[in-house]
């Protein structure tokens, strides 16, 4: 942007010193102006490639917890079973006591898929969550391109204007100073 405001502003002092012609003085401007675009349209695309990259990297983190959950319950699962195994032997003894071991079964499998669930809702609340940042950011980084786009658009109008003023006064000048040679 520095760049882009000091070669306007050594373009605009040229006319003075070397007397260019308004169309390569304008010349000149597009082409700063065609400069300046193509660096705004390269820092848009270093900034998508840097969001893609963050995505990708939330996305294998969520894959490896999503793993390690997995071998979580796979080794809770068989605890499980080694503890029901080891509990129906010693239920096939006692009656009375296999019915009470059935009801604490019941009872700490209620228990361990209220657990899951409550897990489960907080992963999609979190998840929810970072969606809501990320799109936030996303949003502010969409207004801050604008902004930074139409000042830019305004300086360069402006500064347009100001050396079409500039031309037009010189020709105005110009041509009263040949036509009282005459």
């Amino acid at each position: 942007m520095k760049k882009t405001l000091i070669a306007i502003g050594f373009v605009m002092l040229l006319p003075a010193a070397n007397a260019q012609s308004l169309q390569e003085q304008l010349a000149t401007i597009d082409q700063v102006q065609q400069q300046r675009i193509a660096d705004e349209k390269a820092a848009e695309r270093k900034a998508i490639a840097e969001m893609k990259a963050e995505e990708e990297r939330i996305r294998k983190e969520y894959e490896a917890q999503e793993r390690k959950e997995a071998r979580a319950r796979a080794a809770t699962a068989a605890r499980s079973a080694a503890r029901e195994k080891a509990k129906a032997e010693a239920a096939l003894t006692d009656k009375k006591r296999e019915q009470s071991y059935e009801d604490q079964l019941r009872d700490l499998e209620i228990e361990r898929q209220k657990a899951e669930l409550a897990a489960l809702k907080a992963k999609s609340k979190r998840a929810d969550d970072y969606i809501d940042r990320e799109l936030k950011q996303q949003d502010a980084e969409t207004d801050s391109i604008q902004s930074r786009a139409d000042a830019t658009r305004n300086v360069s109008e402006g500064t347009k204007s100001m050396m079409t003023s500039e031309g037009k006064a010189k020709e105005k000048k110009a041509s009263g100073w040949f036509s009282s040679d005459e």
